[in-house]
């Protein structure tokens, strides 16, 4: 730290010490607006019973009589979505989830979340350097060591800079402190949690665009998302604060923690690049055990559950994302917990424990899907599909006689696929936080590939997609698996390039001027969508099913 830094700062501590009026060494400025509540602000989330979603009312108000007798918790309001509906509300009186709330840190993950979208438009990427981003800004005496900063450094919070938020209320230039502090110890060497990483975050939003933080998210998430009643503090420049000093209505913190587990979608549209979310949710850098054992992703903590991840500010502001029960927990305290584990976190894990148990016996709530499929074979009972794509089948002239059998398990928190084609059986996993890669084979040949799963609901029935990537070709194959019941799917398969695309090759190899291809031209789409998008039954057998020569993943 520089010393007329270090002597703003003890300044600053000594005038609070010794009760003067005015304590700040920087000039005061308003920080805060009033809030207006608009009961036409925002856009609610549906409601439903928590027993229409599998969920028994007599848990979560278990659940919250614990948090809320929880003294040293101090629970202001809490939300919980099932299925991305309302399930259950709760305000402690004399608190309004109505008002909105200060988020502290738990803002951090909504910054990441632009960044993700500034990266899908184009205009930034993972290893940008910072220090090209502000080049104006750097001291020659830092510049050697700044050189390898780049935007992942500030989003995993490995970025070893030493100017921290303290120094932040003695400064007017919050870049220039950034960038011109000594360093705590070199890039990317460990983590350490800083909040002026998140703040070089919202400046390069600024930098890039020319849009502050809440202009550029306001078309592209906070107005699509009927987000409305906010308010992001500043810093001396007018560059929100990014890590902190946002107030924010706690269901729209619930919209955004349903967003991050539609990994990006919203109302049908791709609001943040789906690849990115599961960057984002997954472990990058390693936080001291004493504030969490279980790692940080992109400006988020992940957590207990296969896949899930928390927005965690001061004082217990939360929102926990919680993908295998198709959850979001969001809740406003006043707790003495800083940052890192807490009593309350440790009865949310408790809570959801409880409710993956016990949703299956509650009458007409929907069942966790994985506890469907787990150990489950199905047999074709009428169709053909094969799992290769149509254009790689034509262009390999390799057809097998189709898929037969299809099966599912669990093993080691993974999702793995078997299908049967012919005499072989192809299994795979499946990835809900990253890609899994496998190799597949298709009459003797070998073909590599990554899959990647996500969990949606189709009114009452559960839907696997299923994304099929083969790395070394230009096609993808789809799967939408509909978990009809215990004893019959529905699988749906679809790829991209799609039968069009191969239409139109093969009209460029024969010619658009060809009257016998023009004649047969919709004829043959409806063979090529019937072949390329064919829609299938499976029903589970008790007999077992032949043994197989099998192919495991790898």
């Amino acid at each position: 730290m520089h010393f007329h830094r270090m002597h703003r700062a003890a300044l600053l501590l000594w005038r609070l010490s010794e009760g003067r009026a005015l304590p700040a060494v920087l000039p005061m400025r308003v920080q805060k607006i009033p809030f207006m509540k608009n009961p036409e602000a925002s856009t609610d989330l549906p409601r439903c019973a928590p027993e229409e979603m599998g969920i028994r009312s007599a848990l979560i108000d278990r659940f919250i009589r614990e948090v809320s007798a929880d003294q040293n918790e101090n629970l202001h309001s809490q939300t919980l979505l099932r299925h991305g509906a309302v399930i259950a509300e709760y305000s402690k009186p004399p608190y309004d989830r109505t008002i909105w709330h200060v988020t502290h840190s738990m803002c951090k993950t909504i910054t990441a979340l632009a960044i993700g979208i500034l990266i899908g438009e184009g205009k930034l990427r993972m290893d940008e350097r910072i220090l090209r981003v502000f080049s104006a800004y750097a001291a020659p005496a830092v510049r050697a060591q700044y050189e390898p900063l780049t935007v992942f450094h500030l989003l995993t919070m490995t970025s070893g800079v030493s100017f921290g938020e303290m120094q932040s209320v003695t400064e007017t230039d919050w870049v220039r402190g950034f960038l011109q502090s000594p360093p705590l110890f070199r890039v990317g060497e460990r983590f350490h949690y800083n909040s002026m990483n998140t703040y070089m975050l919202s400046a390069i939003v600024y930098a890039k665009t020319g849009q502050k933080l809440t202009e550029f998210l306001e078309d592209r998430l906070f107005r699509p998302m009927g987000i409305r009643q906010y308010y992001w503090e500043t810093c001396p420049a007018g560059i929100e604060k990014g890590g902190w000093g946002l107030y924010l209505l706690q269901e729209d913190a619930a919209k955004l923690g349903q967003l991050v587990l539609n990994l990006g979608e919203w109302s049908g549209a791709q609001l943040v690049p789906r690849g990115f979310i599961r960057d984002m949710c997954t472990w990058h850098s390693d936080p001291p055990r004493e504030i969490s054992s279980l790692g940080y992703g992109y400006q988020c903590w992940l957590w207990k559950r296969p896949g899930s991840v928390r927005f965690s500010g001061l004082f217990g502001q939360h929102v926990l994302v919680v993908p295998d029960l198709d959850m979001v927990l969001v809740s406003n305290a006043g707790s003495g917990c800083m940052i890192g584990e807490s009593h309350f976190l440790a009865l949310c894990a408790e809570f959801f424990e409880q409710a993956a148990r016990k949703e299956d016996a509650t009458s007409g709530g929907r069942q966790d899907p994985f506890l469907k499929l787990h150990s489950r074979r199905y047999e074709i009972t009428g169709g053909t599909a094969r799992l290769l794509p149509l254009f790689l089948q034509v262009m390999e002239n390799n057809y097998t006689k189709g898929i037969s059998q299809i099966g599912f398990f669990c093993k080691d928190d993974k999702l793995y696929i078997s299908l049967t084609e012919g005499e072989t059986c192809n299994t795979f996993p499946v990835g809900f936080r990253q890609p899994e890669k496998a190799k597949l084979m298709f009459r003797g040949e070998e073909y590599l590939i990554a899959a990647t799963g996500a969990w949606h609901w189709s009114g009452n029935i559960p839907v696997l997609q299923v994304d099929i990537a083969f790395l070394e070709h230009a096609n993808t194959r789809h799967l939408s698996i509909f978990l009809e019941s215990e004893q019959r799917i529905r699988v749906k398969f679809s790829e991209t390039p799609n039968q069009d695309a191969l239409l139109k090759g093969i009209e460029l190899l024969m010619g658009k001027g060809e009257n016998h291809f023009l004649l047969r031209q919709m004829q043959l789409k409806k063979r090529l969508t019937a072949m390329a998008e064919p829609e299938l039954l499976f029903e589970s057998k008790k007999t077992p099913a032949e043994k197989r020569k099998t192919v495991l993943p790898g």
